[in-house]
């Protein structure tokens, strides 16, 4: 049940046009921030007729040969009506099969055949295909495309390396090959002839924004182009002396059309004896490669290089064997990109990096992190960035690491962060040891999972066996960065802090102890080979065989890894999944578990009783130690009401027993009735019919995960469920840097979140929410005051955000919700106009937009599930249910008959979680 299968919500974006189709020069459109002032005025005539990206989302499920597509909502109409070029632009898996890992694409045909990447490829063609098919119902007089089709014959040299995508190439209306692919008259020559008249439009890295092409900080008007004066010190190898611009989002951004700052290049030839070096002077290669394509087709334009009355490929080709000649020349020009991926894949902004630039052997363009010698010292704060106009200038990046720290690695890994501020972020700057800053300018798809985030490969061929540490520093466009560094203090609990400011620390060791446990393995029991090994095991493995076992026979006090800063992880066996190894835990008085060690329990399935007494937790730990859960199935072992007796054993209780934090990555909680309180991370997991909180307690981060069928209503205990909780540690002074990302909860009888207490707090992020709340007053409650609040691409269909609070810092954006929920407060009491952002909020129950930059009124939603107590059998414009009469209810699992929430019964008609689909227009 991995949360990779899920169909998305992806909310409705506004799009710039990055370049003109058939247009003699570049334009970029004028940034648009607002400080609660009219946003909706914005000026769109500037995209109409060109190219206007449309995020399609693909989730790698280990179930399915071919990804999951989600496409973002094309039913903007200011977006579309006119004569533009839609660009499915596909983020989360490679188009082609050659694009998968090594090992991605070894274990597919050992699942599906030798035959698996032809299914793989002509299955996506099929995948997207209907996605263009959609649009061309809906737009008609929109033109469709997909970035990166078709391949260029210089990135397959088999002459048939369109074939297993010719049903997707016959339905598109532009190509928009890969500039990077498009080297040479011969390229064009094959794409022409397969277009039969259909216009080419080769795209670069910058040409479609992630963003899709909206500027969102501020003072850019007069200053989007500047000198980066600070290159030098983030290690940049320019020579100091080009001026770039970059773009709210980190990218590179060049104005053309004039304006302060601007450069007019013109669209006359009148200067036919400049010399190709002249007319680039200045330029660097992906300013030059922007400039061409921007007009390509054109006649009479100075970017007819090669003077035979048209820009085309020629002209780009000159372009492109310019700059390599310099990188040859000249050592100091590796600036303008040279050897890099120049259609933007190398993981930066080719040139600003100062680092691997990604053109390493690393996959996908992840760069990689090369160790230095050590770290001398702190890392020092940087000072505030960007403007201080801006609204967000005094507000902190808030960021946190999203990978497993302290755990043994005897192989290269991935180590990500996810950071987010209410101007966006600028870059993410990591350092290994002490070592040169590998810089990620825009989050990029995790290989394994698909997931998008900053993302860097440790490479552990230059390590000594040992502890290592991984700082980051993160940069804001306008604000505070905030630096990752250093550790818990001793004796301190980690719950008393949770705010994810640390370094990432691993432990290196290319050969741990590995040892077998169970029938024909070296030991009988998990503390059999604690006892027999001790410290040799402290950063070690035990691999369990096909059973069921129990953790721990006794107490295990001599087994103390944690005060060495190690992990011993406790696995199901090489070639063995979940459902072949099962643990049992801790069952009270006269049972074991470990004291003062740290463990990771890894893919197995934990089976929890229903204790008579006592609400001890099957993963039980005491002292200064460390839990890391990952790839674990927990399920109740009563079918029936497991998912609402408050007795069923909870599988861990992290404030309680894990000192040093509790760390989940990839579980499936499924028929128990809460999840993991106090945890450091929960990411990429799924909680599947529940009756309590699913993070209570204060957690650090809950990112990319699901809850399905949350219902309190019919459980046998009358405790509160909430998605999150940050309403209790009244002791820690400032609750800050909290980050609750992609999360959808369906068939939700939930309250969304509750803040309140005595607490300081700050840095909170609730970034692309979907939320299908059977009741429309499960709100997400703000009853404390903050400092710097993020709310952006949320869809609470029938909820709402309470504000009852003052909020220093903001930004709302690209959000829905059912009311402005806000007592008798005007906007003023909750939010400081000047500290700002507000940008496209709707809302479905107001009579009255209730400040600038909102709207009212219905909204049509894409695939919607029926209204509470209605079935539906999907011929009404709804979803269906399960069942479609009250007379068909059998089990709590497809749907609840009489259910009391708030004095008033209904029934719950639920619905398949998969075929919700969010995505909203007016």
């Amino acid at each position: 049940m991995r949360h990779m299968t899920r169909r998305s919500k992806f909310t409705l974006i506004a799009s710039a046009t990055i370049f003109g189709l058939g247009a003699p020069s570049l334009a970029v459109a004028p940034a648009q921030t607002v400080t609660p002032s009219r946003i909706s005025d914005r000026a769109d005539d500037s995209r109409h007729s060109g190219i206007v990206p449309i995020r399609v989302t693909a989730r790698i499920s280990d179930d399915e040969l071919v990804p999951t597509l989600a496409a973002a909502s094309t039913h903007d109409e200011s977006m579309t009506s006119r004569n533009a070029v839609l660009a499915l632009t596909v983020q989360g898996a490679p188009l082609s099969f050659d694009g998968l890992t090594r090992k991605r694409q070894d274990d597919l045909r050992s699942r599906y055949g030798k035959d698996a990447g032809q299914r793989y490829e002509t299955g996506f063609a099929l995948r997207l295909k209907n996605i263009v098919d959609r649009i061309h119902a809906d737009h008609p007089t929109c033109r469709v495309g997909v970035t990166g089709m078709p391949f260029s014959p210089t990135t397959r040299q088999d002459s048939s390396f369109n074939t297993n995508y010719a049903a997707l190439i016959e339905s598109v209306d532009v190509f928009l090959p890969r500039a990077s692919d498009v080297r040479s008259d011969a390229a064009m020559q094959t794409l022409s002839t397969t277009a039969g008249g259909r216009q080419i439009v080769p795209i670069t890295g910058n040409s479609l924004n992630s963003r899709s092409g909206r500027n969102r900080a501020d003072a850019r008007d007069a200053r989007q182009v500047e000198v980066r004066a600070d290159r030098d010190s983030r290690g940049s190898k320019a020579s100091g002396q080009r001026a770039e611009s970059r773009s709210a989002s980190g990218r590179r951004s060049i104005s053309l059309a004039g304006g302060v700052g601007s450069r007019d290049l013109g669209t006359t030839n009148d200067s036919d004896e400049i010399s190709l070096s002249e007319r680039l002077e200045n330029l660097d290669q992906e300013e030059a490669m922007a400039a061409v394509i921007a007009a390509w087709g054109s006649w009479d334009s100075i970017w007819d290089l090669n003077g035979d009355g048209i820009v085309d490929g020629a002209d780009l080709t000159l372009v492109l064997g310019f700059y390599s000649e310099g990188d040859d020349n000249d050592d100091n020009a590796n600036d303008g990109g040279g050897n890099g991926d120049i259609d933007g894949d190398d993981g930066g902004d080719n040139g600003d990096n100062g680092d691997n630039g990604g053109d390493d052997g690393s996959v996908d363009g992840i760069q990689n992190l090369i160790s230095g010698s050590g770290f001398n010292g702190s890392t020092h704060q940087p000072g505030n960035t960007g403007s201080s106009a801006s609204p967000g200038y005094g507000a902190q990046a808030i960021a946190r690491w999203t990978e497993l720290p302290y755990i043994t690695r005897d192989q290269d890994f991935y180590v990500t962060v996810s950071a987010y501020h209410m101007t966006d972020i600028d870059r993410v700057e990591f350092m290994l040891n002490g070592g040169d800053p590998v810089v990620c300018s825009e989050v990029r798809p995790h290989p394994d999972t698909g997931y998008a985030e900053y993302i860097v490969n440790v490479d552990v061929s230059g390590l000594a066996v040992g502890l290592h540490e991984i700082r980051a520093i993160i940069y804001p466009n306008h604000g505070k960065p905030r630096v990752l560094q250093g550790r818990t203090p001793e004796g301190v609990s980690v719950h008393q802090i949770n705010n994810g400011t640390e370094s990432f620390w691993f432990n290196y060791d290319p050969n741990p102890t590995t040892v077998h446990v169970g029938p024909n393995g070296q030991y009988d029991s998990i503390s059999d080979a604690i006892n027999a090994l001790g410290e040799q095991l402290y950063g070690g493995r035990i691999y369990l065989s096909e059973g069921t076992h129990h953790l721990f026979d006794d107490y295990n006090t001599s087994f103390r890894n944690t005060e060495e800063d190690k992990v011993l992880t406790i696995s199901s066996a090489p070639g063995l999944s979940t459902s072949h190894v099962f643990i049992t835990g801790y069952a009270g008085n006269g049972d074991g578990y470990l004291r003062n060690g740290s463990i990771h329990v890894r893919n197995v399935s934990a089976l929890s009783p229903t204790l008579a007494s006592g609400h001890h937790s099957l993963i039980k730990g005491g002292g200064a130690n460390r839990l890391f859960i990952e790839g674990v199935m927990n399920t109740s072992l009563d079918p029936v009401m497991g998912w609402g007796d408050l007795s069923v054993q909870r599988l861990a209780n992290a404030i309680g027993e894990w000192e040093k934090g509790c760390w989940v990555l990839g579980c499936d909680f499924i028929n128990v009735p809460k999840g993991i309180k106090g945890i450091m991370l929960a990411k990429n997991c799924t909680y599947t019919r529940m009756s309590a909180d699913a993070f209570g307690s204060g957690p650090g981060a809950a990112i990319n995960c699901w809850l399905d069928m949350g219902d309190p209503a019919n459980a046998n205990h009358q405790q509160h469920a909430d998605i999150f909780q940050l309403s209790v540690l009244n002791s820690v002074p400032v609750i800050e840097n909290r980050i609750f990302a992609d999360i959808t909860s369906t068939n939700s009888s939930f309250q969304i979140g509750h803040i309140t207490g005595n607490n300081a707090l700050k840095d909170l992020a609730f970034v692309r929410w979907t939320v299908d709340s059977m009741y429309g007053s499960s709100s997400m409650n703000f009853f404390r005051d903050m400092d710097h609040v993020v709310v952006d691409q949320c869809v609470f269909r029938n909820s709402s955000i309470s504000w009852n609070s003052r909020i220093t810092h903001a930004l709302v954006r690209d959000t829905l919700m059912r009311k402005f929920a806000s007592g008798d407060s005007d906007f003023d009491d909750i939010f400081v106009p000047s500290k700002t952002i507000i940008d496209n909020v709707h809302f479905t129950g107001q009579s009255n937009p209730p400040f600038a930059g909102s709207t009212v009124g219905p909204v049509h939603f894409a695939a919607p599930s029926p209204p509470l107590g209605v079935p539906s059998n999907g011929t009404d414009g709804y979803i269906p249910t399960h069942v479609m009469t009250d007379v068909e209810f059998e089990t709590q699992y497809i749907g609840n008959a009489d259910c009391e929430k708030r004095g008033q019964i209904n029934d719950h008609f639920y619905y398949d979680k998969s075929l919700l689909d969010l995505r909203w227009w007016r």
